[in-house]
């Protein structure tokens, strides 16, 4: 299982590239929004960089209002991994 700091360091990288802001607090606000190429762009990105397959539905969701919401949901991916380990 990724610690919460992993993927918040990795999370961090991937959003530096498409917002000048890196704040956990910023990633969508009227100052700095993604447009729809570069939310693809970032959501394949994360899915390729943590081996995880995203919803389509999700990507407008809460879990990706800011930076802390995403590592969040991504950790969710691999606490249920260990879940379905252990279980």
């Amino acid at each position: 299982m990724l610690s919460v700091e992993t993927i918040e360091k990795k999370v961090v990288e991937i959003v530096s590239k498409y917002l000048p802001d890196k704040s956990p607090d910023r990633l969508y606000s009227e100052e700095y929004e993604l447009d729809s190429l570069s939310l693809v762009n970032f959501v394949i990105e994360l899915e390729d960089a943590f081996e995880i397959d995203i919803d389509d539905e999700l990507i407008q969701s809460d879990h990706f209002r800011n930076t802390k919401n995403v590592v969040s949901y991504i950790g969710s991916f691999f606490k249920e991994e260990t879940k379905m380990i252990s279980g």
